[in-house]
């Protein structure tokens, strides 16, 4: 009787044991997908600042490019204005 009673209780708490052991396999499971998402969502969020902070750096390279360009035009002409004057007046 009492052998048929320790072999119960040791079945039940391998049953419990093997019961645990499976929910803590779907929570791993479950905290793993959390994770992927997550993770995920983090990745894509970067890589649209990426984007947006790349569109920023090409449009401010465009606006330094034409204020360059228009610095240049105006040199030369500051630069060829007297030249002509003095040549007008040499007429």
């Amino acid at each position: 009787m009492l052998c048929s009673c320790i072999c119960i209780c040791v079945v039940l708490l391998l049953f419990t044991v093997v019961i645990v052991c499976l929910k803590l396999r779907q929570e791993k499971c479950e905290l793993e997908e959390t994770l992927e998402k997550e993770q995920e969502y983090q990745v894509n969020k970067l890589m649209r600042r990426i984007e947006k902070l790349q569109a920023e750096v090409v449009s401010k390279q465009a606006t330094l490019e034409q204020v360059s360009l228009f610095h240049r035009y105006h040199q030369l002409l500051f630069c060829l204005t007297p030249k002509l004057r003095c040549s007008r007046l040499a007429w």
